[in-house]
């Protein structure tokens, strides 16, 4: 016999209950495990924002930038926030997109590759000061 944590949620037997559904924590299953838990300030600078901008095609400001080395050797799964977009005490999930095409617009991104977190903002919107709160995970999703 294999030794197990199971713990079952209010009304049903740890001891019996076979669907996952019914359970809070089984051992069965894979968990999250953290690796890395960090983050990031960006200083993004647009000398001509839309506001001031022209030339409808004008060109948006596209940056990339390694945030934080991790070298597990792996794409690691991990999540990540970012404030400085809304109101202060406020965060969005990643990515986040607003506007489109000719536009005011902005794209947010977060990519990994097995060496590294790559940050990447396409805006043509306003200067601001951004904040990148990230989780890797210990867990290589095999890809």
């Amino acid at each position: 016999m294999t030794n197990k944590i199971i713990v079952a949620k209010s009304g049903f037997n740890a001891l019996t209950e076979t669907d996952p559904n019914n359970l809070i924590f089984s051992s069965d299953y894979n968990t999250f495990k953290y690796a890395i838990s960090d983050s990031y300030t960006y200083n993004f600078t647009n000398p001509t924002p839309w506001l001031v901008i022209t030339d409808p095609l004008q060109s948006p400001i596209i940056d990339e930038v390694t945030i934080y080395t991790h070298n597990l050797g792996y794409y690691p799964f991990f999540v990540a926030v970012i404030g400085g977009i809304l109101s202060a005490g406020q965060y969005i999930n990643l990515p986040y997109f607003t506007g489109s095409g000719n536009a005011p617009h902005e794209s947010i991104n977060l990519y990994t590759t097995t060496t590294a977190l790559i940050f990447r903002i396409d805006s043509t919107l306003a200067s601001k000061t951004l904040v990148i709160y990230f989780k890797i995970f210990k867990n290589n999703l095999n890809l």
